[in-house]
């Protein structure tokens, strides 16, 4: 009898794992490769989760975009970039890729990113 009640939550609980993947909401978001050996762009389609939503188009009204590339062995930098530059980076190796970037995007602090634009901005008046 126990083995029967066992046996009917693990298949209660593979239903509701199946359920929730086919249910798991998410997005694409555009996010621009450099391509070795000479740095052209290829624009990739990533889908993140959905959850990310807000955050993502918070991003995108500050101008910002996402960019990553290719390092060696296995290891991806992936950045959230400006036409000033890059702001904020990650690396991990492409295995981790998708699961860090989810995590760079969650952990974007906008305030963070108003000082890092006035910084660069005096840096261009400055001469620097």
């Amino acid at each position: 009898m126990e083995d029967t009640f066992v046996g009917c939550m693990n298949w209660a609980n593979a239903l509701l794992l199946y359920m929730n993947i086919i249910e798991r909401r998410t997005m694409e978001i555009p996010v621009t490769q450099y391509v070795k050996p000479h740095g052209r762009t290829k624009v990739l389609r990533v889908e993140i989760p959905d959850e990310c939503k807000a955050m993502v188009e918070k991003i995108f009204s500050l101008h910002l975009h996402f960019t990553c590339e290719a390092l060696h062995r296995g290891i991806v930098a992936q950045y959230i970039s400006h036409e000033d530059g890059d702001f904020a980076i990650v690396l991990s190796s492409v295995d981790d890729s998708l699961e860090q970037l989810v995590k760079m995007i969650n952990d974007f602090d906008e305030e963070a990113f108003k000082t890092w634009l006035i910084g660069m901005t005096e840096e261009e008046t400055d001469g620097g």
